[in-house]
């Protein structure tokens, strides 16, 4: 039997299909003739056509102009034109204060043919024919912390003197120095000892220890008396890395500064010394940290005495140490066309400003009576009311007694409270209350607080983030008036520019960040002249108040910056902060800190929130312990990303670290919203219906907040059906079956907004307990290394 052999006409026909792409007929008809454009994804294809010997020569141009780039950068430093290299001496050897450092330094420098010694009250300076280098040498006390960050944001190099070995653990306050110097940032660091290179498991210990708190690190060198050229000759050819503050801003160190032409407790501050970074225009406007912003009445060009011909010329008597060459008069007045403060109008309808007129500003001295739980201290009922607050922030009254409700039915005691002037005396009715009377000071309330109490708050609120009790004598819908319901608070709608309080209408709102920044960047309408890089120069500041010499005068040095482009606008700051470990207080919202953000301090009042993605972020009531999080506060502009150092004070004035980070980009339009959470109980459930009680008392305010969600901590989700009886019950209905352990809750939110607390009068007392022990003489300190 033979298999089947189709006909001629009996061929099964082809299959037309074309899988998953499209055919070619479907693709003609689609493109219609155009041809798309042809792009290589290879970036190497498209210099087949430059031969071998050309892209060699590029190649070697490229490291050419590399090389010079890095060149002109060393030469721009040190030399008898420029600014001499600014080193900061910080010693961690007991038996070697900074001081003695630098005394070992000049020690084996006094041939006066070819070193030249000169001292100011600030620095000591050193001009070398042998490195053809000029050096200025800052000791800062160990013990003053922002003396040494002042050092440090104006040095080229700082000096790192370590101890012979590292047999256990710095002290405390060492490490908290080192920890401040990395968050703040470094420029270029080297790292001497005065071991000897034979003692080699102590260097080995030495390498370990600064490579385990992340200092910047290359190698550890030998302090050795009889090389001291060595050390200079490391420190004139050594990279130079500039810290973020010094690489677009112009900036001075002062040697010598003194008060003129004084009248009214105000005066012309004179600035003596080099100026560094990218230069001073006479038109700008300076910032002294701690001090604030002033106007240049004109700069004098001096002639630098800090050289070798110099020095001999001044021993023998040729000219005089210091001459004016030119001075340059200021024509213009940056306030003029940017003001730092908008004056708002009132009558502007456009402003859309929330002003609080009915706020209940108390007089001095007047006496309140309020019902508080019975057995509560005298500083808890100081903070129950918030109508005792000032009456100006509605916002932080409601922050104040949302968290010092008590429930109904709690035996309550009168209490009497005064205010006196700017301090607030508690009175207890109670005769055995007596002796519970104080006096507390508004401006230092969180430090004086009882940190027993703050800690409980604390966890109270981690146990139960936001719960707020409902007030029984007060109806919950006017209570929280000012809340409103978000369905969904990553994809609601919220307009940032509704209800702003009148504060809003005093800043500036920057459109476009990136350009301002980029503008600020480029220096416009300046030129190389105007500048006077690396001159040494006396600048006069106009209407500079006397007391804030004082602070000068007690110890420290004058640093002064240039501010870039709008750089004095007020605007709303945000920073991206991390608490640091060795704080171990509760920091509240709204609690008063000194913040040293890259070339500005000040302090301010900032609202803490949460940080992450999205439009609106949340309030933090405290400080989180762990993560990221978001500090806003009213402050002038800053460009670019500066470090941000967190100071608390206590009780005493001391200033303690609490937080590190960075800024963000200024952004008044940032949605910070305060979550107040209410919870019923429920009272009878059946399925996925309930009766709750315990989150309102009557029945208008059930059917007041009946359209909002409620939840369930197990993810159960409903609303309110109906009301039940007129002492607050109601039914509700849930997504799944709800069991009697569950609690219901309601959230409600409220924007809130920073206090106007800028001040740029910042006391400089964070003192660390870093002591040196009486340094040997130089000859014995041979004697043993020997």
């Amino acid at each position: 039997m033979s298999g089947h052999k189709p006909g001629p006409f009996n061929a099964p026909n082809k299959k037309h299909k074309t899988g998953g792409h499209r055919s070619k007929g479907q693709i003609d008809r689609e493109t219609r003739g155009r041809l798309g454009s042809v792009c290589s994804t290879n970036s190497s294809k498209r210099h087949l056509s430059i031969g071998r010997r050309d892209r060699k020569s590029a190649m070697l141009q490229q490291r050419r102009a590399k090389r010079e780039a890095v060149l002109m950068t060393k030469r721009s430093l040190g030399g008898n034109k420029q600014a001499p290299i600014l080193v900061t001496i910080l010693s961690f050897d007991k038996s070697r204060s900074p001081e003695v450092v630098l005394a070992d330094i000049k020690r084996q420098t006094t041939n006066e043919d070819v070193y030249a010694w000169f001292e100011t009250s600030a620095m000591r300076h050193l001009a070398s024919m042998r490195q053809k280098r000029r050096f200025s040498f800052i000791t800062p006390p160990m013990g003053a912390l922002h003396e040494v960050l002042d050092a440090v944001k104006a040095s080229d190099v700082v000096l790192f003197v370590w101890p012979r070995s590292i047999k256990e653990s710095p002290v405390e306050d060492e490490e908290m120095l080192i920890t401040t110097l990395i968050h703040h940032g470094l420029p270029t660091c080297l790292h001497y000892s005065y071991t000897q290179q034979s003692m080699k498991k102590a260097s080995d210990q030495i390498d370990k220890y600064i490579q385990q708190i992340n200092l910047p690190f290359e190698e550890l060198r030998y302090f050795n008396l009889t090389q001291v050229d060595e050390v200079l000759r490391k420190i004139a050819e050594c990279r130079k890395s500039p810290v973020s503050t010094q690489q677009h801003r112009g900036y001075l160190l002062a040697e010598n500064f003194e008060v003129l032409d004084i009248q009214g407790g105000v005066g012309k501050l004179k600035l003596t010394g080099h100026v560094r970074g990218n230069g001073f225009t006479v038109n700008s406007i300076i910032h002294v940290p701690g001090c604030g912003d002033y106007l240049m009445s004109h700069i004098e060009v001096l002639r630098d005495p800090y050289s070798v011909e110099q020095y001999k010329k001044q021993a023998n008597g040729m000219e005089d140490s210091i001459s004016v060459v030119s001075t340059v008069e200021a024509t213009a007045d940056p306030y003029a066309k940017n003001p730092s403060e908008v004056v708002p109008d009132p009558l502007d309808g456009e402003q859309n400003i929330d002003t609080d007129l009915n706020a209940n500003v108390m007089q001095p001295g007047e006496k309140i009576k309020k019902k508080v739980p019975k057995g509560t201290s005298a500083y808890q009922a100081a903070w129950i009311d918030g109508d005792i607050e000032s009456g100006d922030d509605e916002e932080e009254t409601e922050s104040e007694d949302e968290d010092k409700e008590f429930a109904d039915g709690e035996e309550a005691e009168d209490v009497d409270m005064e205010e006196e002037g700017p301090t607030r005396r508690v009175t207890f009715n109670d005769a055995a209350s007596v002796a519970d009377d104080f006096d507390m000071d508004d401006n230092d309330m969180v430090t004086n607080m009882d940190l027993a109490t703050m800690f409980h708050k604390q966890r109270e609120n981690d146990e139960f983030p936001d719960e707020v009790d409902t007030p029984v004598d007060t109806p919950a819908r006017e209570r929280f008036q000012k809340y409103r319901a978000v369905p969904s608070f990553k994809n609601s709608a919220w307009d940032p520019k509704e209800n702003l309080p009148m504060d809003y209408g005093r800043i500036y709102h920057i459109k476009n960040y990136k350009h301002a920044r980029k503008y600020a960047f480029g220096f416009h309408e300046r030129t190389e002249e105007d500048c006077f890089v690396g001159a040494y120069v006396n600048v006069y500041l106009k209407n500079f108040p006397v007391h804030f010499v004082e602070k000068f005068q007690q110890g420290g040095s004058v640093l002064a910056y240039e501010l870039l482009e709008n750089e004095q606008c007020m605007t709303v700051m945000n920073m991206r902060l991390k608490k640091h470990s060795s704080c171990t207080v509760p920091i509240k919202n709204k609690q008063r800190l000194i913040f040293q953000v890259g070339y500005r301090m000040f302090e301010a009042e900032p609202v803490f929130s949460e940080h992450g993605n999205g439009d609106k972020f949340k309030m933090e009531r405290f400080m989180p312990e762990e993560g990221m999080f978001c500090a806003t506060v009213f402050a002038p502009t800053m460009f670019g990303t500066l470090p941000v150092l967190v100071f608390r004070e206590d009780a005493s004035g001391k200033q303690h670290l609490c937080a590190t980070g960075v800024t963000l980009d200024p952004n008044p339009n940032r949605i910070v919203l305060k979550r107040v959470v209410l919870a019923a109980h429920p009272y009878r459930t059946k399925g996925r219906s309930a009766v709750a009680r315990y989150m309102f008392y009557n029945k208008e305010d059930v059917d007041w907040f009946k359209p909002v969600e409620i939840y369930t901590p197990t993810g159960c989700r409903g609303h309110i059906t109906e009301s039940l009886g007129t002492h607050g019950l109601f039914k509700c209905r849930f997504d799944r079956p709800l069991s009697s352990e569950n609690t219901i809750m309601m959230s409600l939110y409220k924007r809130v907004f920073p206090k106007w607390t800028y001040g740029c009068n910042v006391n400089r007392s964070a003192q660390l307990n870093i002591d040196f022990d009486n340094a040997a003489p130089v000859e014995a300190v041979e004697a043993m290394e020997s």
